[in-house]
């Protein structure tokens, strides 16, 4: 991970951790300890404040705890420093051990106000999962102007990608705003603490078609 002062998070419950890593020297470890949203980091480089169309991939390993689901968001109509309950798009990547509507949901202050599409239970919560998001302009089933976002997963040994669900959204939350920010953390499933390690996160503007 690059150092913590490139981010901004919503709460102070993070450290810097040797114990996983898929990259040298540290992972970053966020602990939720029952927060009412979860845990988010978002880049403060200014090439990351308005993407648009993009793709966010990056590695997760929810171990020791299985109640901290990974979180990846897009099109948060945050500014940096404003980093409190999101309005974005949000894919929540779920286990067998969670209550939580894994899949990719449209949030309106931390509440999801739509779901677009849900995903199986394929994370593994004993290692690593590189997990991606992908977000562009498409249509709908309808044949709606829509954003169409895609979550992805990838296990060891990590050469081939996984489809969990493809979301659509007419809505097209923050088209044509000056603020399109992303981030990544983990989801809070009210009752149980959140534990998770993030490494390697690649964040790029979205070349596809």
């Amino acid at each position: 991970m690059s150092v913590p002062e490139d981010w901004t998070f919503n709460r102070d419950k993070w450290i810097l951790s040797e114990l996983q890593k898929i990259s040298e020297p540290s992972s970053l470890y966020m602990d939720n300890g029952y927060s009412d949203f979860g845990d988010y980091m978002s880049p403060k480089a200014s090439a990351c404040h308005n993407i648009e169309l993009g793709i966010i991939t990056a590695y997760f390993q929810p171990y020791p705890s299985p109640w901290g689901p990974p979180l990846i968001l897009c099109r948060m109509q945050l500014p940096v420093g404003g980093d409190t309950q999101p309005t974005a798009y949000a894919a929540i990547f779920g286990t067998s051990y969670v209550g939580h509507t894994a899949g990719i949901h449209r949030l309106e202050l931390g509440t999801i106000k739509e779901t677009l599409c849900t995903f199986p239970s394929t994370l593994d919560i004993n290692g690593w999962n590189r997990l991606r998001l992908s977000w562009w302009y498409s249509y709908d089933y309808w044949n709606n102007p829509s954003t169409a976002i895609k979550g992805e997963i990838s296990l060891p040994p990590f050469t081939d990608w996984i489809t969990l669900g493809i979301g659509y959204s007419p809505f097209n939350l923050g088209k044509g705003a000056s603020i399109n920010r992303v981030g990544l953390g983990q989801r809070a499933v009210p009752g149980y603490p959140g534990r998770i390690f993030i490494d390697d996160c690649l964040i790029s503007k979205y070349v596809g078609s």
